[in-house]
């Protein structure tokens, strides 16, 4: 994932050697979140639709975090449902706004839901609002290899990029609800700010696997997928023969490129994995990255702390590379599956999952 220095985020991962990174406990931290529990505004948390604007107010009796239900920080991750806005049962535009205390550098948001994505401008008046598009700056993410600034009409995962410098005390998400749509609601399940600007060269990389890989391309289709996320065996259904994994049966997914691409760590989501190694490509121009041989693979960094942290909507595990590296092919070698090795979803240690890999 990656377009400038991670130098910030880096600081956020423990190195235990030279080439073992074990990520910190919350992805906040790894991505140099700079919202935090101190300075999230909860007077600014609020929704538009149908021409007026309503604060959101904790629900009664239930335990409520407001901003922080769906934001990742260095201190805390979202919870484990989604947030909805702008119920009612008119078509058209629903926005929802988080407000800071204080002025924000943002560079990147990563989103899961949200719809489209903008920032309230330096000039305008605090809070902001939210039905005025003229006090937002629009963030962009990549189609297809073009910059668009509306949300995605498939998928659910969302790297949007901000213009280098920007720096701002609201985020606002649009959801343009169709006359034909079922649910008029917008929905915000995570969101993740840094101050460091990603690019997703994922984009156009072919995903390959181990196994299943039929079902390869769901690692770069931007969604989370769910349980229909790449998997290397079904849920509680391990084959009597399968071994647990390890670095002696490992599996790996790899993204490969028709011409090397510089690149300085990847975004693993949804991830039922506990341990992998990253490896670049480094075979002759004959060897297809899918079919080459361990020999052909040269390891970046081994990182340790991956989490899915299941039932949790959003946990983006962010793997810094210790400097930058020009491959046309990314492997990602599992060698341990996911926490809790003893519940159904891991069968024993032997299967792995992975619902979307950004580079």
């Amino acid at each position: 994932m990656i377009r400038h220095s991670l130098s910030l985020a880096l600081l956020s991962v423990s190195a235990l050697h030279a080439d073992v990174i074990a990520l910190p406990k919350f992805p906040g931290e790894a991505f140099a979140s700079p919202a935090t529990a101190g300075n999230v505004d909860t007077d600014a948390f609020a929704e538009w639709v149908d021409g007026s604007i309503r604060k959101i107010e904790p629900a009664s009796g239930k335990q409520d975090q407001g901003p922080l239900a769906v934001l990742c920080t260095p201190t805390s991750n979202p919870g484990y449902a989604t947030l909805y806005f702008g119920d009612t049962k008119k078509p058209g535009l629903r926005h929802l706004r988080i407000g800071f205390k204080e002025v924000l550098p943002i560079g990147s948001i990563l989103v899961k839901d949200g719809g489209a994505v903008s920032v309230l401008k330096p000039a305008a008046a605090y809070p902001g609002d939210p039905a005025d598009d003229s006090q937002w700056l629009p963030a962009q993410r990549y189609d297809n290899g073009a910059p668009v600034t509306a949300g995605p009409e498939k998928g659910n995962l969302s790297l949007w990029i901000l213009p280098p410098g920007t720096s701002s005390r609201a985020v606002r998400f649009t959801h343009h609800a169709k006359a034909t749509d079922t649910d008029y609601r917008g929905s915000l399940s995570g969101v993740v700010l840094s101050s460091t600007r990603f690019m997703n060269e994922a984009w156009n990389a072919n995903a390959a696997a181990s196994i299943r890989n039929q079902h390869a391309g769901r690692l770069t289709n931007g969604d989370h997928d769910s349980w229909n996320a790449w998997e290397n065996q079904e849920k509680g259904k391990a084959p009597a023969d399968a071994a647990v994994i390890s670095t002696e049966h490992p599996e790996w997914v790899t993204l490969s490129w028709r011409k090397p691409v510089s690149l300085d760590g990847l975004a693993a989501i949804w991830a039922g994995i506990s341990d992998a190694e990253v490896q670049s490509f480094h075979g002759p121009d004959d060897h297809h990255p899918k079919d080459a041989p361990d020999a052909d693979w040269k390891t970046i960094a081994t990182y340790s702390n991956i989490r899915h942290n299941y039932p949790a909507q959003f946990w983006p595990n962010l793997l810094p590379f210790p400097k930058e590296v020009k491959t046309r092919a990314i492997r990602l070698r599992v060698i341990t599956a996911g926490a809790n090795l003893s519940h159904a979803n891991n069968n024993g240690g032997r299967r792995a999952w992975l619902g979307e890999l950004m580079a």
